[in-house]
């Protein structure tokens, strides 16, 4: 829970402090590589992680993860005073490399939590572990911002690194003292051409997802470029996969309805929810006037709604030992939720949009901790790494995919309204949008036009991202619903009649028995 409580603290507590780090190390048009750095390298290194625990261990991955963010959230702290062979490097670009360094830990942290939850414990103990774990990570979410704004205003931005050194040492020395996983070992080759591939494509995507809309357009020849790039790099990923005795990504995984089938519902998820953390503050900030800080406080009914629901399902599906039920309804309850916030308006009060945030976290909190629990189970224990590490994944890619394509919805449609409300002068007034402190200053009647642009803009994409959740709602179906009492397919060694030496069995009661 330290381990993760560490991955949500990182994803939000840098994000306020992006303005004073500009200001202290200049070079602000290089400022987005902070986050585009940490993300490729998050991802890609997401997609390692689980086979090679599968391959070496999970504790052996596990102090290599922890033990790289921590020296990487050091090194970031120390950002902007490295010196460099010829001199200082731009601090900006110190910081960018330095991220990308702790992103290679970073994502292994999520990967293997809930791979180690599948070693240790069964069916219906996991789904109450999983909804401990995302019920943590979701209160992360919401002190994060707090947490990153008090550091950066009473001591500096540096302490916002500083800060994961105590927990990520205390995290580390813990899983050095008591975590025994109950795991065999197995000594395979390991693909690295497959996984050199699968990096690449997946880099060369999120790269493209990071620009456009905002550095680059969808027809600039960079985006197009690494596109078609990704395409190529799929390409012969899946065919170095399907070819190879042991690939990094077994393409037949995604075959499986369980993992199959959560695969999309992740990243459908994936784009649902970063959706609304991106652009509901910016609602509450651009068309109800609140402040930064409060419009992060205000996204507690989402983010609480989800966290309540997350723990009381965990728990649900441990007592009723059954999956397919929750994703369905929580998938139609989040689609209701997106369909209601493209119904608000500049007239629609707090408590109203506070509902539909509320219910639309409901919606959000019934998925979150089926999907890796259905990948887990439809594979055997020696894959319990790779087939959480493709739910993790795909749900990395909704994100950034959803935003850059619902990002161009947004901006297709602010541009289109602006032009509609202020005519010519529409060009005068669009930097407004982008500085939302500007609003407020700008004359009666063009403020309300670029509120009205605003709300408008906002509230069509909302209105596109409802049929995306409701496709979900179909594809929830699909999902397979286990026998919760069964501990999933046998391993190799099970069906052969033999058992590794050190390998365990893992009780409902959550106690690791060594045969």
């Amino acid at each position: 829970m330290l381990a993760i409580t560490l991955s949500a603290l990182d994803q939000t507590i840098v994000s306020t402090a992006l303005p004073t780090i500009a200001s202290d190390l200049g070079s602000v048009q290089n400022l987005s590589w902070i986050v585009t750095a940490y993300l490729v390298t998050t991802t890609a290194s997401a997609a390692l992680y689980g086979k090679l625990s599968d391959i070496y261990g999970r504790r052996a991955l596990f102090t290599v993860a922890v033990s790289i963010f921590v020296l990487g959230s050091a090194l970031c702290a120390a950002a902007g005073t490295i010196p460099v062979v010829n001199g200082y490097v731009d601090g900006i670009v110190q910081l960018s490399l330095l991220r990308a360094f702790q992103g290679i830990g970073a994502g292994g942290l999520w990967v293997l939590v809930l791979s180690i939850l599948g070693d240790m414990f069964g069916p219906r103990k996991r789904s109450e572990y999983i909804s401990y774990m995302l019920s943590g990570f979701g209160a992360a979410l919401v002190i994060g911002p707090l947490i990153g704004g008090w550091l950066t205003e009473h001591l500096s931005w540096h302490w916002i690194f500083l800060i994961n050194l105590p927990l990520g040492v205390v995290s580390l020395a813990l899983v050095l003292a008591y975590l025994d996983v109950p795991q065999e070992t197995v000594d395979h080759p390991v693909d690295y051409l497959g996984a050199l591939l699968l990096v690449a494509a997946l880099t060369t995507l999120i790269l493209a997802t990071s620009w456009v809309g905002g550095t680059y357009a969808w027809t600039s020849p960079t985006v197009l470029g690494l596109l078609g790039l990704t395409v190529v790099l799929a390409a012969a990923f899946v065919a170095r996969e399907v070819r190879t005795a042991e690939p990094i990504f077994p393409i037949d995984l995604v075959l499986q309805p369980g993992v199959g089938v959560a695969m999309g519902l992740s990243f459908i998820i994936g784009l649902g929810q970063l959706v609304g953390v991106t652009y509901l503050p910016l609602y509450l900030q651009a068309v109800t006037g609140v402040s930064a800080t409060n419009s992060g406080l205000l996204l507690l009914p989402l983010l609480g709604g989800m966290i309540v629901l997350s723990a009381a399902t965990g728990q649900l599906i441990s007592r009723w030992g059954r999956l397919r039920i929750f994703p369905i309804v929580g998938m139609a309850i989040a689609a209701v939720g997106y369909y209601l916030f493209s119904t608000m308006s500049p007239a629609t009060g707090f408590v109203t949009v506070a509902v539909f945030m509320f219910i639309t976290g409901v919606g959000l909190g019934f998925v979150n901790p089926v999907l890796s629990l259905s990948a887990q189970l439809a594979v055997d224990r020696a894959r319990i790494g790779v087939a959480t590490t493709s739910v993790s994944v795909t749900r990395s890619l909704g994100a950034g995919v959803g935003v850059a394509v619902l990002g161009s919805v947004f901006t297709t449609a602010l541009s289109k309204d602006l032009t509609t409300a202020l005519g010519p002068n529409a060009a005068r007034y669009a930097g407004a949008t982008r500085h939302v402190n500007e609003i407020r200053s700008l004359p009666p009647g063009v403020q309300y036009a670029v509120i009205g642009a605003l709300s408008g803009s906002l509230t069509t994409m909302f209105l596109w991202t409802a049929p995306v959740v409701a496709a979900g709602f179909l594809l929830a179906f699909a999902l397979p619903d286990p026998d919760m009492d069964e501990q999933g397919p046998p391993s190799p060694a099970a069906r052969d009649g033999t058992s590794p030496a050190g390998a365990g069995r893992s009780t409902e009661d959550g106690v690791s028995v060594n045969d």
